[in-house]
Order: structure tokens, then sequence, then C-alpha cells
């Protein structure tokens, strides 16, 4: 039936964006490990800064070795975040179905997702956007016939005949006789044992049950919907809060470091403001998934994502092809 039909399409949907979510959940592990690689560069200077100074006399022993420990956890991190990349390929590889464990590498990156918008506007075109809200009204369409259906025993059953009879006593093409007939029909059942009444008390309480699921429906979907809403507008603002910590905390690392080689700082400050950029960085590439990871769940919640897939494949890739 069509509604098993639009069953299928949310289903189809929903798993588009389980595989978006491994996807985008690749693409994040990658750019972790770019923070990592980035933050074993740092350790790397720092501790060969605080070599370089220790054989010229004028560096301790203590900051060369808190130089090593610092160069020992940003290699750690670095295997860490190698393994995750790996871990997300496989898990990418899962959510498309592929057997055995299979690693699919993601390789181009998200096409844009469509902004948030208006709230409002994405609930109110809830009912014709989302398969599911779409088979739910069918059935009550449907809930609604079947109790007409059986009211319709109450009415009755009127029936019309006719006949016309040629006969021919010589030949059947000499006739001779023609008669004709025409006869109308009306039966009534007063009373048939409450059966009726029955069948129209179960009809009534199908349309009443499968009326209450759809604005359950409904309104699940639009709470849905508003989560999702708000998360995209949080993490707009947390995104930009990130982006501004990073350029402090790039510049606190550049003027500690320019301090410490002058003398004018110690080991541990120089590391401290190392460690404060690289959870910066973190936190700006977890600020970017989770606008990305948010967008995505919010076409999801308004049934819109199967539409912007096709339209994301449809779009050229610059050379006159389409993705």
């Amino acid at each position: 039936s069509r509604a098993r039909e639009l069953d299928l399409v949310r289903r189809k949907e929903e798993v588009a964006f389980q595989v978006l979510s491994a996807y985008l959940d690749q693409r994040t592990a990658k750019a972790f490990r770019e923070v990592a690689e980035q933050g074993l560069s740092d350790a790397r200077e720092h501790h060969r800064i605080a070599e370089r100074m220790e054989k010229n006399g004028v560096g301790l022993a203590s900051d060369l070795l808190r130089a090593k420990v610092f160069l020992a956890r940003a290699e750690s991190d670095q295997v860490t975040a190698e393994n995750r990349v790996v871990l997300a390929r496989a898990a990418l590889g899962l959510a498309m179905g592929e057997p055995g464990g299979t690693q699919v590498e993601a390789v181009a990156p998200v096409p844009p997702l469509p902004e948030g918008g208006m709230l409002e506007e994405r609930i109110g075109a809830l009912r014709s956007e989302r398969a599911d809200l779409q088979a739910f009204s069918l059935r009550l369409e449907n809930a609604g016939e079947q109790v007409t259906f059986e009211k319709s025993g109450y009415l009755p059953a009127v029936g019309f005949s006719g006949a016309y009879r040629v006969d021919g006593q010589e030949d059947p093409f000499s006739p001779d006789n023609r008669t004709w007939r025409v006869g109308v029909g009306l039966s009534w059942n007063l009373f048939d044992g409450l059966r009726r009444e029955a069948a129209v008390g179960r009809a009534v309480a199908g349309r009443s049950g499968t009326k209450e699921h759809f604005r359950g429906a409904s309104d699940r979907a639009a709470f849905e919907v508003t989560r999702a809403w708000l998360a995209v507008e949080e993490s707009k603002r947390r995104l930009s809060i990130a982006r501004a910590a990073v350029d402090a905390a790039e510049e606190g690392a550049r003027l500690v470091r320019s301090r410490y080689e002058n003398q004018l700082a110690r080991m541990i400050d120089l590391l401290d403001a190392q460690t404060a950029l690289n959870g910066a960085r973190a936190d700006r590439v977890r600020a970017e998934n989770d606008l990305q990871h948010s967008r995505a769940l919010l076409e999801s919640a308004s049934g819109t994502l199967l539409s912007w897939a096709l339209a994301a494949g449809r779009e050229p890739d610059g050379k006159g092809n389409e993705r």
C-alpha cells in the first residue's frame, strides 16, 4: 500500500542519516588527527628549543625532561588519533553495509548542509515533508473510510432486474413472440444481533486510535525538529567562540615561547600554553563536527535529508560533471 511505501521512504532517510553521520565522524576523526599532528610538531619544537638551551648552558635539565615527557604524550595522542581514523573507516563501511569489516575512505568533503532557517516554517511543513506523517495521514483516512463502510450496513439494499425474451416457433430469426420483465427488490436488515453495532464500534475505535497515534507522531516530530534547530543555533555560537579561542591560544603560545627563548618564562609556562592551544584546536574541531551533525539531524527530523542528498548529488563538480 501507499502507506507502507511511505514508511519505507522514512526508513531510507534514517539509514541515509546513519551513513552521513558515519561519514562526518570519519572526517572529524581526520581533523582530530591533524590537531594531534600539529601538537606533536609543536612538542618537537619545544623539545628542540629546550635541548639547545640546555646545551648552551642557559637552560635547565628539568626543562628538557619536561619537554621530553610532553613530547611522549603528544606522540601517544597522535597514535590514538590514528587509531580513531581507522575505526571511523570501519564504522563507515558498516553503515554502508560493506561485508567483513571493510574500511571505506571518506575522501570528498560533505556538500554544504542547509542553514537552520525559521523554526516555525520547518514545523509547519512537517506533515507535507515527513514520509512517516504522510503514512499516518493515509492510515487515518483509511480508518475513516472503514467507519463509513461499516455504517453502510444500516442502509437498505435495493436491487433492479430486467429481462427481454424473444420466441420463434419455426426459426430463431423469425420471432413470433416478445416479452419483457422489469423488477425492483428492496431488502432491509433491521436487526442482526448487534453485529453491525459491534463492527461500527471497532471501526470507530480504530479510527480514534489511529488519530491519537497521528497526533503523537506529529508532536514528537515537532519536538525533534525543535531540538535539532536549537542544536544548530547553539553549535553556530560555540563554533564562533572556539575559533576565537584558537586565535587567542596561538598568539599566547607564540608569546610564551618567545619569552622562554629569551629566558623570561619557564618551560612549564610554555607547556601550559601549548596544552591550552591543543585543547582550543580540539574544541574547534568538535564544534565544527557538532554543527555538521546538528544540521544533518535537522534535515532528517524535517524529512528533507533525502531530497538534499539528491540535490547535492546533482551539483556540478567544477568540471561540468555531476557528482
